[in-house]
């Protein structure tokens, strides 16, 4: 269940539920955006915490 893990570390998974939302660690992941993600357009310094990243 590798996959899943990893799912865990990407911003949609993180902010899917507001109940679940921490807002500090998702601030830290995109206090200073690199990368945009293709398929909800959510910001991340790294591409690894995003589905589908594009650069910026």
């Amino acid at each position: 269940m590798a996959g899943a893990a990893a799912h865990e570390n990407k911003m949609c998974a993180m902010t899917c539920c507001p109940c679940n939302l921490d807002v500090e660690k998702v601030k830290s992941l995109s206090n200073d955006p690199k990368f945009i993600c293709e398929s909800c357009g959510r910001v991340a310094n790294q591409a690894e915490n995003l589905c589908r990243p594009e650069a910026l």
